[in-house]
C-alpha cells in the first residue's frame, strides 16, 4: 500500500509516506511436520496442501532493520488461499474471493484498513459479496476506485464472468 501526498513546499513533488507489502492468507506448511492434516505432507515427492490454508496476515516493512522485515499482524476473519489483494482509496486493501478450508470458492471479501502510521487494523467484511465465489481470479484497480474482478475458477470450473466492487 502506498500513501502519497504532495510536498507542501513544492506541490509538483509527490512524497510517499507509507510503503508496505501485505501478504494475506495462502498456504502455510509447518516445517518438519509429516502425515498430519494441519501441515504439508508429501505425495510422490510433491507437497500436498491439505489443511494448510491460513488466515494469517504479515506486513513487510522496508524500513525495519537493515533490509526490512515481515511482521506478523492481525488475522483475516476467514482463512483463504488464491485470493486477490487490491488497493482501495484511503489506505485500504480489498481481499476478495479465494479458496476456503472446505475447498470451496469464497464469495466473501474483507477490507484491511491502515491507520495514519501504517499500522494494520482488524479486517472487516464488506457488505456486498461477489455474485460468484471464485479463486485464482484477476483483480484490477480502476481509476474510478472500483475493482474489476474477472475470471478464475468457481464451484463448477472455469469462470468467464466479471464483476465490479465499489468501495
Amino acid at each position: 500500500i502506498v500513501s502519497s501526498s504532495a510536498d507542501p513546499r513544492d506541490p509538483s513533488i509527490i512524497r510517499n509516506d507509507i510503503i508496505k507489502l501485505v501478504v494475506a492468507g495462502g498456504y502455510q506448511c509447518t516445517p518438519g511436520c509429516v502425515g498430519s492434516d494441519d501441515c504439508c505432507g508429501s505425495s510422490n515427492g510433491y507437497p500436498t496442501l491439505e489443511g494448510s490454508i491460513t488466515n494469517s496476515i504479515e506486513v513487510f516493512d522496508p524500513f525495519q532493520g537493515y533490509i526490512g522485515a515481515f511482521i506478523a499482524s492481525t488475522s483475516l476473519k476467514l482463512a483463504r488461499a488464491d485470493a486477490t489483494i487490491s488497493e482501495l482509496p484511503d489506505r485500504k486493501l480489498l481481499i476478495a474471493g479465494g479458496m476456503g478450508t472446505d475447498k470451496k470458492p469464497r464469495a466473501e471479501a474483507e477490507v484491511l484498513i491502515f491507520d495514519d502510521k501504517g499500522v494494520l487494523a482488524k479486517p472487516d467484511f464488506t457488505s456486498n459479496k461477489m455474485a460468484v465465489g471464485r479463486y485464482l481470479h484477476a483483480a484490477t484497480a480502476l481509476d474510478s476506485g472500483m475493482i474489476l474482478i474477472s475470471g478464475g475458477f468457481g464451484a463448477n470450473g472455469t469462470l468467464d464472468s466479471a464483476e465490479l466492487y465499489s468501495p
